[in-house]
């Protein structure tokens, strides 16, 4: 079990991002994908992981708890199968500035309709650089504003690990 606890950890790491493609935590503009919710609001995001030892797949529930002018506190929580085995990641609290990290830099490269939750949303595609995964990690964020934290689809591609999400279910407050 710590196996996958570790796993687990650095998968939602990787998907607990703003719409921004930013961390948690790190400004303005995940900040942004949140604020303009109540507190309640919550995103789903159903995700594999694959590394050289597995596969590992999660649902992962992000929820607004606390909306100040100069923060906000998410809830997160998951469930994560890997080799046959379950297991339950304890709630974390995660504080969002809204201040930003100019050190991470985002770049829309386009736009593209993605089909998720039973809906489709009109997505920006966001490109992130200087992520806290690596320098030789890839990461792709489609962003809508109508999802909380914003996130409808992620991609993120390294030198041993491939994490794929996609929103799952929505409940906007």
């Amino acid at each position: 079990m710590a196996r996958i606890r570790v796993f687990a950890a650095f998968l939602l790491a990787a998907v607990c991002l703003g719409a921004s493609g930013l961390p948690q935590g790190t400004g303005s503009q995940s900040f942004q994908a949140w604020a303009g919710f109540g507190v309640g609001s919550s995103a789903t995001l159903e995700s594999t992981a694959e590394n050289p030892r597995g596969l590992l797949a999660s649902t992962s529930v992000q929820k607004l708890i606390e909306k100040a002018d100069d923060h906000l506190v998410l809830e997160v929580a998951a469930t994560v199968v890997m080799s046959g085995k379950t297991d339950s990641i304890p709630p974390s609290k995660i504080t969002v500035q809204a201040a930003p990290d100019p050190s991470i830099g985002v770049t829309q490269t386009g736009s593209e309709d993605v089909a998720a939750a039973g809906k489709t949303f009109s997505c920006k595609v966001l490109t992130v650089t200087n992520s806290v995964a690596g320098p030789n990690v890839k990461l792709k964020i489609w962003t809508s504003k109508e999802v909380p934290g914003g996130i409808v689809k992620l991609e993120m591609d390294g030198p041993s690990l491939k994490i794929r999400s996609m929103l799952k279910s929505l409940d906007v407050k």
